[in-house]
């Protein structure tokens, strides 16, 4: 069942059927924000060096794919509940923003990574 979900979010994202949260995602080690946010992170690792920084014109996307992703998985034993997983997600947007993907590839790469668990 979790499959089909999963499945049924990369059809939307494909298709560009996908919304913009209302609020950033931040938890699990995984903060997600916008650019003009990036300041007031600047010595953000000093106090939590595990966390993993995110920053993006596109940070309402990331992280309303974040709140489904988290939706889907919620009563699972699966691990996105556990930060490991929360912190890879951000290491993949990270890595496609610095390759200048676009935001759909970013997220079906995100997804791709929570059906390969």
């Amino acid at each position: 069942m979790k499959k089909n979900r999963i499945q049924e979010l990369a059809a939307d994202i494909a298709s560009g059927n996908y919304s913009k949260s209302i609020d950033l995602f931040g938890g699990a080690n995984l903060i997600i924000q916008t650019n003009q946010a990036r300041d007031d992170y600047k010595n953000h690792h000093e106090r939590y060096p595990q966390d993993v920084l995110v920053f993006s014109d596109n940070a309402y996307e990331y992280s309303w794919l974040v709140f489904q992703l988290q939706e889907i998985f919620r009563d699972s034993e699966n691990s996105i509940n556990k930060p490991f997983y929360y912190t890879n997600i951000g290491e993949i947007i990270n890595e496609g923003i610095d390759k200048n993907w676009t935001k759909e590839v970013i997220m079906m790469n995100v997804i791709i990574s929570c059906l390969v668990d």
